[in-house]
């Protein structure tokens, strides 16, 4: 469980916080995934909770990043209200010398894919190039060119001695039409030596909504059944020679077992079709 907060004051600055802690350290466990690949996949749960602040209208974010690394493909999902799910395809890490964000993002010069929905705005989706140095930089540059309003990403992801998460949270401030641009650059500043509580209690932001995330996939049985329709013939035949297969969802690690007569009614079906 983790959640979103919405905060505003009278200097028109709004602050959107969350916290992830739980959701991190179960995704972690799930995916056995080393203290490396667990700070990057959080910090981009973070910015991707984030992206869909505007939960109470329903926005939805579908990302994914290409990282052109061993570390492969990162996928994210802020969606229906207050569910989240993602997970690192193809993870390669061993391969990877650099261990810290900034010297991987040098390294590495990846593709983001954003696709934003809401039920008060036009689908939107943008490629953009990871050419920053930093997850907060990325997301930071996006915002402001996607929403034209001036925006910053903090988020940080803590581990033990052990590589395990200890903390998974973050903040996204904005500078709201009319509102104090010095106030801005100071609160940004600040955050540097007092942590989000104490700025919050200090700038009299006030509390306007909390809404609760939950880790959710929405995989099943009959959607992975179907995703085997769209192998070749051949590849059918290969499966139908293995006899029962078994296949992992990626997000939740679900397994899905089929029998070989599953897979000859799959055939059969599909041949009847043409």
């Amino acid at each position: 469980m983790g959640y979103i907060k919405h905060y505003i004051n009278s200097y028109n600055l709004r602050i959107i916080s969350t916290d992830l802690t739980e959701i991190t350290q179960s995704v972690q466990k799930l995916h056995k995934l080393s203290a490396f690949s667990a700070t990057i996949l959080s910090k981009v749960f973070l910015s991707t909770v984030l992206l869909a602040k505007d939960f109470k209208n329903k926005e939805s974010i579908s990302l994914q990043w290409q990282t052109n690394s061993p570390l492969g493909i990162i996928f994210a999902d802020a969606y229906n209200v207050n569910y989240l799910r993602g997970y690192i395809k193809t993870s390669q890490e061993n391969l990877i010398k650099e261990k810290n964000e900034k010297e991987f993002l040098a390294k590495y010069k990846g593709i983001l894919s954003i696709n934003k929905y809401s039920l008060l705005k036009h689908p939107f989706k943008s490629i953009i190039k990871t050419t920053e140095n930093s997850i907060d930089k990325i997301f930071t540059d996006f915002t402001i060119k996607s929403e034209q309003i001036k925006s910053e990403f903090h988020t940080n992801v803590d581990t033990d001695i052990n590589g395990q998460i200890t903390k998974a949270s973050g903040f996204l401030i904005q500078l709201l039409p009319q509102g104090n641009m010095k106030k801005f650059k100071e609160i940004n500043e600040l955050y540097k030596n007092q942590t989000l509580d104490e700025l919050i209690k200090k700038e009299n932001f006030g509390l306007i909504y909390e809404t609760k995330i939950k880790y959710k996939c929405t995989c099943s049985r009959e959607k992975v059944f179907s995703s085997l329709k769209l192998l070749s013939h051949s590849e059918q035949n290969e499966l139908l020679k293995r006899g029962a297969i078994e296949i992992t969802c990626n997000g939740c690690g679900k397994n899905y077992s089929f029998t070989k007569n599953d897979i000859l009614n799959l055939i059969k079906t599909e041949n009847n079709n043409e």
